[in-house]
């Protein structure tokens, strides 16, 4: 069965130090076994370099997506990245 339109959803908070090794694991792997995906990852209120961090990984790579907004803690976070995902038509959801 291939995976279409799969969305995986990743919420951060002041994550500099550890997002970068995170995104190229998660892109590699990726792009290596679904043939259609969404790496939305939604910024959630940091306070430090990590927006900046995710803007050049958007910049980079076609099927990342990066959203930021206000600090709403992590559970907060998660559904609105699933509700984003299923308004988009994603078929499948990770985090």
């Amino acid at each position: 069965m291939a995976v279409k339109n799969l969305w995986v959803v990743m919420p951060v908070y002041n994550e500099e130090e550890a997002v970068s090794a995170v995104i190229e694991e998660w892109q590699k792997c990726l792009s290596e076994n679904v043939e259609q995906f969404t790496f939305c990852i939604i910024n959630d209120g940091s306070k430090d370099g990590t927006l900046g961090i995710l803007r050049k990984y958007e910049a980079r790579y076609k099927e990342i997506k990066i959203i930021d907004k206000p600090n709403s803690g992590h559970g907060q976070t998660c559904i609105y990245g699933y509700q984003l995902a299923l308004d988009n038509g994603a078929e499948w959801i990770f985090q």
